[in-house]
């Protein structure tokens, strides 16, 4: 694998994390990070668990883009901080990257109450 190869894969990571340090909230917190080359997606579902132990929040999601048909499912999120103020049962828009291989890593990098 040549650099130039390399260096591709790994910048919108490292981009992507210093954009989510960036961003304020819990400076102790873990930031997550997607290795590789990575797919950004929109879509909007309703909130029926928070997983604050785990990071994580359950979506009943509507169709994410060509990646995900509509469903019931926890996502793990890039920043604590994302969680709070969240209440199940209203309905937000979110952003979802993906990467890894086969686009089997994902995590919510965006939530903010649907209009």
């Amino acid at each position: 694998m040549n650099t130039r190869h390399l260096l591709r894969g790994a910048l919108p990571a490292l981009a992507l994390t210093i954009a989510l340090a960036a961003c304020g909230g819990d400076k102790t917190a873990e930031v997550r990070t997607i290795s590789g080359p990575t797919k950004t997606y929109e879509s909007h579902g309703t909130v029926t668990k928070i997983d604050e132990e785990n990071n994580r929040v359950t979506l009943d999601h509507e169709q994410i883009g060509d990646w995900m048909e509509p469903m019931k499912m926890p996502f793990p999120v890039s920043d604590p901080a994302l969680l709070e103020g969240l209440e199940t049962g209203k309905r937000y828009a979110f952003t979802v990257v993906v990467g890894g291989q086969d686009n089997t890593d994902y995590m919510i990098t965006r939530l903010t109450p649907a209009q």
